[in-house]
């Protein structure tokens, strides 16, 4: 009986952790950050990239859209004073 206590703990304990570790992954691929939305606006030189009221995911397959009154526009990432990349419909 102590033989199978030795042997089988430490088996069973590597089948919990790669259960756990597993379980984690998924979760963390589950939850896809949302980034806060930017709008480019030539006409204002000082400040180009102006902050529109949507979150957004940075992949996906449907570009973010967003009407903040000069009709549907792309959203993009704010990638320090200027917008990024595109931003996604999650």
């Amino acid at each position: 009986m102590k033989i199978l206590k030795t042997s089988l703990l430490p088996v069973v304990l590597l089948f919990i952790g790669a259960g756990s570790a597993f379980a984690t992954n998924l979760s963390k691929e589950g939850k896809k950050a949302l980034v806060q939305g930017h709008v480019i606006r030539a006409d204002q030189p000082q400040q180009p990239c102006q902050e529109a009221d949507i979150e957004c995911q940075e992949d996906g397959t449907v570009i973010c859209t967003v009407d903040v009154g000069m009709g549907s526009e792309p959203v993009f990432e704010k990638a320090g004073t200027s917008c990024g990349n595109n931003l996604y419909f999650n």
